[in-house]
């Protein structure tokens, strides 16, 4: 599952944005590193993490899409939302959040990059034992067709993915993504009520 994700300080509304070819796994890393000391892992997010607890801390998607487009997309929100815990804003410098994410993943390279295959999925594995959001964006994005079921008279509509039932009602995705979260406490936006089409 490949997109641009944000993590929400619930306390005063500060944000982090950031891109990966897998959410859910990137999500895990975030959940290690903070824990972790030294000051390769003094970055602003770490530091509030640190400062707020981590459960007033929100994982949420903003987009889906794919590999090529990732941080292209990633920059495009760095750009229009300017996240205070990304370390160097993006008006400063145009490419940066490329930069920073570059210079982190290498970071993180021996703390994760040589665990192989094996390793990563009992991560997945772990995550997928977990609650909130980290555990629902693991695997619950699997499937592509999302049904909007308007409440007043129970009026279904099939749409082919979460980008499109966003874009023809008018909902953000966000919204959408934390509404088809069953352990998230929003059920509904709009009128609407959203869930995962079952496959045929």
């Amino acid at each position: 599952m490949t997109g641009v994700y944000k993590i929400t300080n619930l306390k005063n509304g500060d944000f982090y944005i950031g891109s990966s070819k897998d959410i859910g796994y990137r999500w895990k890393q975030h959940l290690y590193l903070y824990q972790k000391s030294g000051r390769h892992y003094e970055y602003h997010l770490y530091r509030a993490f640190r400062a707020y607890g981590i459960e007033n801390f929100e994982f949420s998607i903003i987009e889906l899409c794919d590999e090529q487009d990732r941080v292209q997309l990633e920059q495009k929100y760095c750009d229009e939302l300017r996240p205070k815990y990304n370390e160097i804003q993006p008006e400063e410098n145009p490419m940066e959040c490329k930069s920073v994410k570059e210079k982190h993943k290498k970071r993180c390279k021996q703390s994760w990059g040589e665990r192989g295959a094996e390793s990563k999925e009992k991560s997945l594995n772990n995550l997928r034992k977990g609650r909130g959001s980290a555990a629902f964006l693991s695997h619950q994005f699997e499937p592509k067709k999302v049904k909007a079921i308007k409440i007043s008279d129970g009026t279904e509509i099939l749409f082919d993915s979460l980008n499109d039932a966003s874009r023809s009602l008018d909902i953000p995705k966000s919204s959408i993504s934390q509404i088809l979260n069953p352990n998230h406490i929003r059920k509904q936006s709009k009128g609407f009520r959203f869930e995962f089409a079952t496959k045929n």
